[in-house]
């Protein structure tokens, strides 16, 4: 009997695995700066650079591997928390939120007290508890609302048959007298919400003039500063220009020195420099200042009598020895008919 034996060459099949391998990528990736997740918002940042290549080479491709790495580290960080089985799995406790988000709309505004909240804070009185919604029915055996529709408040209302109190009339109805109470009380509590809500607009716009008068006023003494400031930068030879500038201050325009002419007419220079001797008491009223006789303010002072010019005006140039020589005498000889001469005397 012959045997004949068969033998079989070696199948290479690391091609075989390589595809497999690249089709499943590895559950960890390795980054070369650590990126944040937030599982409580179930989002990955990563700060990572991408490479420009591979974004050159093929665009898609490289965002969706970026993209795959950063979906792989948070499905591990997920996993990584405490998990509990229930009916549909396995579920994985994710902790709280720790990036925090702008708001999309801002903040409610507190609302404003009622007449009675304002007076309990102002005696320290503490508010009740919140009534809950429903209450238990005794005789029901069940929870029903407290108002509304089947509410506990129109219990009265709806019996068959109600006790009448002795001391009311006999055309009493109970049910009429219980409805109107509960109508009366609804108006009663309309008009107080209408009234606090009244209140609350006039307090918000009294609160809104206040504000304007103190914006107002602050913007008066912030012009009053601004004002004095300016005025004593520019009482300096330099008007202000080498002094120190505070922070915010604006640059000031069209502030310039402003010199006189170096050449000035005689009448000009006559009157500036009369008037810087009438500023420190120099006048020609002051006996110890001497002024010129053809000076515009010459004679002008009060009680002031020019009499050198009056005596030579008078004698022809003589002077007051010749008023002393005719003092009593006449041109028409002893009859003492002529001119008499006024005697003068000189101030």
């Amino acid at each position: 009997m012959a045997t004949t034996s068969t033998s079989q060459a070696p199948v290479d099949v690391s091609a075989i695995l390589a595809a497999g391998n690249e089709k499943k990528k590895a559950i960890t990736v390795e980054k070369e700066i650590p990126v944040d997740i937030d599982l409580g918002l179930l989002a990955v940042f990563d700060p990572n650079p991408i490479e420009q290549e591979s974004y050159r080479l093929d665009k898609e491709q490289s965002l969706l591997q970026h993209a795959r790495d950063g979906i792989q580290l948070l499905v591990n960080s997920i996993w990584s928390q405490p998990t509990r089985i229930v009916d549909d799995g396995v579920v994985a406790s994710l902790p709280p939120v720790t990036t925090v988000l702008p708001r999309e709309k801002p903040l409610p505004k507190p609302k404003p007290m009622t007449k009675w909240e304002a007076f309990a804070a102002t005696k320290g009185i503490a508010p009740k508890p919140k009534r809950d919604r429903l209450v238990f029915d005794e005789e029901k055996q069940d929870w029903v609302p407290r108002w509304g529709y089947k509410g506990k408040n129109k219990e009265t209302e709806d019996q068959w048959i109600v006790e009448v109190p002795n001391n009311k009339d006999a055309n009493f109805d109970p049910v009429t007298a219980s409805k109107n109470e509960r109508k009366a009380r609804k108006l009663k509590n309309e008009s107080q919400r209408l009234k606090n809500l009244q209140r609350a607009a006039a307090n918000a716009a009294s609160g809104a003039q206040t504000q304007q008068a103190k914006l107002a006023e602050r913007e008066s003494r912030k012009g009053a500063i601004e004002r004095e400031l300016k005025v004593t930068k520019t009482s300096t030879a330099s008007l202000g220009r080498f002094d120190d500038k505070l922070k915010g201050e604006k640059k000031e325009k069209n502030v310039k020195r402003k010199f006189d002419a170096n050449e000035v007419s005689s009448s000009s220079e006559r009157s500036k420099a009369l008037s810087i001797l009438t500023k420190i008491g120099a006048t020609p009223s002051n006996k110890r200042t001497r002024v010129s006789d053809d000076a515009p303010d010459a004679g002008k002072g009060d009680g002031l009598v020019n009499s050198r010019k009056a005596i030579k005006h008078l004698t022809g140039g003589r002077g007051t020895t010749s008023l002393g020589d005719r003092k009593g005498k006449g041109r028409g000889g002893k009859s003492g008919r002529g001119r008499n001469w006024p005697s003068w005397t000189s101030h």
